[in-house]
């Protein structure tokens, strides 16, 4: 990706390089110039390929079917007490917010996210605290219990 951006910023800076040789020198521009009808059918082909691209990019993205997560699920207080599932909503809302998880979790989501937020917030490593960490692991230990009893 790196060499064929490089190459079409080349492809891109030549017409100028060409430009201000030929008002220095005209005559030393020429040979840069045929070099430059040369390669121009390749800036054009580069070019639409790369449209192409874009429009196939687009395309993909208008036609894939729409993902919505919602955000702030963990600043909800659900206020209905008599469904028993909300009261475990909301007592468990602190320990999926800590790891950063959705409600209807699995095993594997909280495995995954675990080791996530361990790996951010691990003491030994640059920007994690020991608190932090510990906060992690009783809210882990406390979604897995919570797993096995259902």
């Amino acid at each position: 990706m790196k060499l064929r951006f490089s190459f079409i910023t080349l492809l891109q800076i030549i017409p100028v390089i060409v430009l201000i040789i030929s008002l220095v020198n005209p005559y030393s521009a020429v040979p840069i110039f045929g070099l430059l009808l040369l390669l121009f059918p390749i800036l054009l082909f580069k070019f639409f390929q790369q449209a192409v691209d874009d429009f196939d990019r687009e395309l993909y993205l208008k036609n894939e079917p729409k993902k919505k997560e919602f955000q702030g699920w963990h600043r909800i207080h659900i206020e209905n007490e008599s469904n028993p599932e909300t009261e475990e909503l909301n007592r468990l809302n602190p320990h999926l917010y800590t790891l950063r998880l959705s409600f209807p979790y699995t095993l594997d989501r909280l495995n995954q996210a675990y080791r996530q937020r361990a790996r951010e917030t691990h003491p030994d490593l640059p920007g994690g605290s020991k608190r932090e960490f510990i906060r992690v692991r009783q809210a882990y230990e406390i979604l897995k219990d919570e797993l096995g009893k259902a």
